[in-house]
This record gives C-alpha cells, structure tokens and sequence, in this order.
C-alpha cells in the first residue's frame, strides 16, 4: 500500500499542490482527474523524483510504502521504491531500437567490466527475452528489434510502458494520459492490459482526460482543482457529470453546432496523384472533420500540405494548385495550420506567451508597429502587444503568471489556448487544426471546441479538424470524412450514427 499525508509543493509562485491526502492499495487502479494546472502533474512527478520537483526545495507531507515512512531525493530514488512513470510526452532515443529502449539502464549482461563498464558484454538473447515479454504483456506484437524511428506514435507509446514494466521490482505504475494518441482499438487492448497488469498486484495511478475510460477501469477516483484534493468516489458513486463539475466548480455546457446549408463553393480541392478519382472538396465557410484509426493517412491532409508528412494529394485553393512545404507562401493565402504536435510544430516553447501570441501576425496586424509603413525597419509596440496579449489571455481563459511567461511553463491545454489565439491574431480564411482537444481537460476541450465555432461562424472562417475525437466531431462539423488505408473512405454529413461511422472506420458499412 502506498500511502501520501499533507503532500504540498510551492514554487516561487505559491502553492500548486497543497495538503494531499490519499491511500492506493496494492492492485488498485487509482483514478486522478482534473483540469490543466490543478496539480495533477506535480502529484506525478513527486512520486517519480523528477529533477524540477528536487531542484526547487524537494516537497512537503510524507509518503509512506507499506507504513515505513521514505523520502524521495530523485528519480532513482523512486525508481528503487518500485514507483514508474509513463509521461504523457514521450521520452525515447531517436535511432535506437524498440529492445535497446525497454532496457535502457537496467540490460542483461553476459561478463561485466567493473572499471570500464561500458565494454561489458550484453547478454542479447535476454535482453529480447525480456522486451518482447513486456510487450506481450500490454497486448502488443511489435518487434523489439525495430527502429523507433519507424515506429508510428501509438508504438512509441507501448514501448513506453514496456520499458517501465520491465522493471522487476515495480510496485506502482503512474500513467499520464497513456491513450492520448491511441486508436480505439489499441485503447481497449491498452486498458484491459492495465487490469491485467492491477491483478498481479501492482498498483496503478491512472490519469486521464477521457472521463469515460477512468469509469471504465478505475476502482476509486480522486478530483483535483487548483492544487487541492476536491472529491474521492468509490465505483458504486462513480458520475461523469459529478465529476465534471468538481472538476472545474461549474456546470459544463457541450459545444454543438446548428444545423446549416452548406456553400456550393468549393475553397480547397484535394486529388490522389494516382488519378483514380479520389477527392476531397471542403465547401467555403463549413467545418469539415477528418478522422480514421491511427496510420490511416488523415495527416497527408493538413500537416502534407505544410510540409511535415507525406502526402499521396495534390492540392488547390480557390483553383490554384500549391505548393506543398511552402509555409510563407501558405499563409500568405490565408491558410493557416495548428499541428496536432503543438510543443514542436506550432510554438516557440522557449519565449513567452506574447511572442507566441503575435508571431509572424505583424503583416495582419501594423498597429504592432511603430513604423507600419517601413515594416523591416520598425520597433515593435510593447506596450499595445501587452494590451492585446491580455486581452486574449482573458478571452481564450489562459492560466499563467503573465504574457511574458515562457510557454514551456503551461499546462497542454493552456499551450493549445495560445495555438487558438495566434490563430486568431492571423485572422486565417481557413484554419486547419490537428487533433485540437488531445491530452486536455474537459472544461478546455469545450472552451477551444466552443472557439473553433466561433471562428467559423463570426470570421467566416473555413475549418479543417483532423481527430480520432468521434463524438466531438459529430458535434462541431458539417461533415466528416473517414480515412483508410490512405484515401478517403466515406464522406457522412450530418445526422450520421456513431455505429456507422465506427464501421466506417474499419471500412465497413452498416448493414
């Protein structure tokens, strides 16, 4: 059992996580939900040693592991009490195999140097052993001995929690957010292996901010809000609604589009280079949704165009054909794109909110200049930029200290609000957003959901959301168009099930 009292941590700030108290019991599957910033990671990365919890002052409270009282000083520390983490950001090296990653500081070794260790011997055939093992177990086939360069993101996820599997002594495992990038049917694979793995008597703190799989696999659940604990429920009281509003301390209002009749006009045209007639138009003013299981090929779309996948497509704006890759050129056009790998794709995770907020928007917007006339020779307006990043701060609700805090420094769905607003500040004629509510908590996914319609409806602004988000998408878009297996699939306009448009991801249709 492990055990936690008054656990507390303060940055210079103040408090972001005060007076913890809870208990898991071995082979429970612990539930902790809240909103972005209500102290959910800082619980994780107490328990895990992590660097920015040691290196501000450590924490407050204790920590208890079957009753004897420990103190962790580091993540190895942790790692030597059984506690293992899995980061919603994935934490692999690049060019090394699936196998080298699960074993990655604990390898299996034939004869070892004890003065020159790094000439010792590994012992292969062990090494394979134990990660195909740990694979297996969380319901995947994948060869260790894949690159992880090859691997799609679902994969670099199971590696993930393989590697923290792996370890022999492992008493606690910590998920933050592990389905965030999965399919729906790798998740179901993901969520039984998490009960499998709870059976064997390892306890299991499960983060997530897909309400309904913490209902799903979770034996109790805890609410944070603003660094405090709000609420526990055993599964007898389990509410979705309950928990919402703890959550956030208010009722949550679901974003919904009205039914409309679209445009005839057709404002971007997308043809197979293969010539074999398979098109996307999106209609000028709609919300169109692409969606597909993982690997399907709904990113040739968004992310092909601006240069940052493959794309099997030739595309046309209002009749032009472009050029794939050509940012500048792109949002010279009015076509502007939020990828769904915002910290590499879509922000400047190193400079604040407000360089964020503004930049490469000045052309839209001269009243950032001193000189609008002479723009490469002029100073930027401090002081209106402020103005108008705290409008957008107090518009989009952004939690920080102030604009010019580092953007690194939010939560995901604090960063996705600052993707909204530069969004905004480019005033785009068509916006394509890449998976716009993973790994966010549900009052933000409505909030930045409720602004995509906004966008749409008072800027005339045309929309393109590519999710694996179903029930979202039904909710926001005219039409939605399922991928598999590289083309487009099927075309549903609104009213369509959610039984046929899960067969149709499947390629299937409903009988």
């Amino acid at each position: 059992m492990i055990e936690v009292k008054g656990l507390s941590k303060k940055f210079d700030s103040g408090y972001v996580l005060k007076d913890i108290d809870l208990q898991i019991e071995d082979g429970e599957i612990y539930g902790i939900i809240g909103a972005n910033g209500s102290g959910k990671s800082t619980f994780l990365n107490i328990l895990n040693g992590k660097d920015t919890i040691v290196k501000t002052g450590g924490y407050e409270g204790d920590i208890f592991i079957d009753g004897e009282k420990v103190r962790i000083l580091d993540h190895q520390h942790s790692v030597s009490h059984g506690i293992s983490m899995v980061h919603q950001e994935l934490a692999l090296f690049p060019g090394m195999r699936a196998v080298d990653n699960i074993k990655i500081n604990h390898e299996n070794v034939k004869w070892e140097l004890p003065v020159i260790p790094e000439l010792s011997r590994l012992d292969e055939k062990k090494n394979l052993e134990d990660a195909k093992t740990a694979l297996e177990r969380i319901g995947t086939e994948l060869d260790p001995v894949r690159n992880i360069d090859n691997l799609s993101l679902n994969q670099k996820q199971f590696v993930e929690i393989a590697r923290e599997l792996d370890h022999q002594n492992i008493r606690l495992l910590m998920l933050d957010e592990p389905t965030s990038s999965l399919n729906i049917t790798e998740t179901e694979k993901l969520l039984s292996c998490v009960q499998e793995i709870a059976s064997r008597g390892i306890s299991v703190i499960f983060v997530s901010h897909r309400l309904e799989e913490i209902e799903k696999i979770c034996h109790r659940v805890s609410v944070f809000r603003d660094g405090r604990l709000i609420s526990t429920y055993k599964k007898a009281d389990f509410d979705l609604n309950r928990f919402a509003e703890d959550m956030v301390g208010q009722k949550i209002v679901k974003a919904a589009r009205e039914r409309r009749q679209l445009s005839e006009e057709t404002i971007l045209e997308y043809r197979c280079r293969d010539d074999d007639g398979n098109t996307l138009t999106i209609k000028k003013g709609e919300i169109l949704g692409i969606t597909g299981l993982a690997g399907q090929g709904q990113e040739q779309f968004l992310a092909g165009l601006f240069g940052l996948a493959k794309t099997n497509y030739t595309t046309s704006f209002k009749g032009e054909m472009l050029k794939d890759g050509d940012t500048h050129g792109l949002i010279g056009k009015g076509i502007y794109y939020i990828s769904e790998n915002r910290g590499v794709d879509s922000l400047l995770l190193d400079s604040s909110i407000w360089e964020n907020m503004i930049f490469g928007t000045e052309g839209k917007h001269q009243d950032f200049l001193s000189l609008s006339r002479i723009p490469g020779l002029s100073f930027l307006k401090r002081d209106r930029i402020r103005s108008y990043t705290e409008q957008m701060i107090e518009k989009l609700n952004i939690v920080c200290a102030d604009p010019q805090q580092p953007v690194r420094e939010l939560s995901g769905g604090n960063q996705q609000k600052v993707c909204i607003g530069r969004a905004l500040t480019f005033e785009p004629e068509l916006l394509g957003i890449g998976e716009p509510t993973r790994g966010i908590d549900i009052y933000s996914k409505e909030l930045i959901l409720n602004w995509i319609l906004k966008m749409n409806q008072e800027m005339n602004t045309t929309v393109v959301v590519v999710s694996g988000e179903l029930e979202e998408l039904m909710r926001i878009c005219d039409r939605i168009a399922v991928m598999y297996q590289g083309k487009i699939h099927r075309i549903f306009n609104t009213g369509v099930s959610p039984e046929e448009l899960s067969l149709a991801l499947y390629g299937k249709a409903a009988s």
